[in-house]
C-alpha cells in the first residue's frame, strides 16, 4: 500500500484490519515522516505485524490484502505535543 503524507516529524502507525469489529487483531507498521514534507511511503504488507493491544501476536496469520475491511493512523510511542498529518492519496500496489 502508498501513501503520499503531509506531515510534522513525527512517527505513526498505519493499521490494517480484516474484520470491522473494534478491538481485535490489527496489523501495524511503523514510520516516521519528516517536518513539513510531501512524502510517499510504502507499506509491505509482509511488513505489518499483528498485535492486540500493542501486543505483538506470534502466532497470527499474516495480512492477506483481500481480506482488508479497515485502515487507520495512530501516533505512536506516547509522543506529547501538537502533530499533523494529511493524508493525499491511499492505493495499493504490487
Amino acid at each position: 500500500m502508498r501513501s503520499s503524507y503531509l506531515t510534522y516529524g513525527k512517527k505513526y502507525q498505519f493499521r490494517i484490519r480484516t474484520d470491522d469489529l473494534f478491538d481485535g487483531v490489527s496489523y501495524r507498521y511503523h514510520f516516521e515522516t519528516d517536518t513539513g514534507q510531501w512524502q510517499t511511503i510504502a507499506v509491505p504488507f509482509d511488513k505489518c505485524v499483528p498485535v492486540f493491544r500493542g501486543r505483538i501476536l506470534p502466532d497470527v496469520e499474516p495480512v492477506s490484502p483481500k481480506d482488508i475491511q479497515q485502515v487507520g493512523f495512530l501516533i505512536s510511542d506516547k509522543q506529547a505535543g501538537a502533530f499533523h498529518l494529511e493524508i493525499q492519496w491511499i492505493k495499493a500496489y504490487r
